[in-house]
């Protein structure tokens, strides 16, 4: 567990690094407010959309991007596409 706790933390550290550089860059020009979580769960694609539902909780998103491996083929099938999971079986628009 120690390692998943060290992961969750770099990976903050991460994010943060990256909300930092966008907010002085384009986002403050598009008058945006980022943030960013990182949530560990079996189930990615359903913590991605629990997450951008999540509107009672504080939480919700009003816009989301996500990135995609383009995988074909035997690895599309073997390790599916969380972005079509998320597309899929979210309530929120596309």
């Amino acid at each position: 567990m120690k390692v998943i706790g060290q992961a969750k933390q770099d990976a903050k550290t991460y994010l943060i690094s990256v909300v930092d550089q966008l907010q002085a860059g384009i986002a403050a020009k598009l008058n945006l407010s980022l943030s960013a979580s990182v949530v560990s769960d079996v189930d990615v694609a359903g913590a991605i959309i629990k997450a951008g539902e999540d509107v009672e909780e504080g939480g919700g998103y009003k816009f989301s991007a996500l990135s995609t491996h383009g995988r074909s083929g035997l690895e599309r099938w073997k390790m599916g596409s969380i972005t079509e999971q998320v597309l899929h079986r979210t309530r929120l628009p596309s």
